[in-house]
């Protein structure tokens, strides 16, 4: 925490980038609270010694653990892909346009 702190005061840094730089500390915290209450340390039955963070048990029926899962499986794999694409199909748009607009000049 000390590291946040310290990107936080730092002198040189212009006001927008505290901004920014605590926008997604806090976002990150969020997160992980979430997960602190998914995810736990539990030992394995037949080696007690060795211990894992698991999901075991997080959910009352299974219906919310597919639930969990599922957006899981859409928040980090899906929607970046989505937007990765749409983000790289308006720049290839966007060059496209750009160079018949300079062919076109070329040609008249």
């Amino acid at each position: 925490m000390s590291l946040v702190f310290r990107v936080m005061s730092h002198p040189q840094l212009p006001e927008f980038q505290q901004c920014v730089a605590f926008d997604a500390f806090s976002k990150n915290l969020q997160n992980s609270a979430c997960n602190s209450l998914v995810f736990r340390v539990m030992s394995h039955p037949q080696l007690p010694e060795f211990q894992q963070c698991v999901a075991f048990d997080a959910f009352s029926n299974r219906h919310q653990e597919t639930a969990y899962n599922v957006l899981c499986l859409v928040a980090m794999y899906f929607l970046p892909l989505l937007i990765i694409t749409v983000c790289y199909g308006c720049i290839f748009y966007e060059i496209s346009k750009n160079s018949t607009v300079v062919s076109g000049e070329l040609a008249a």
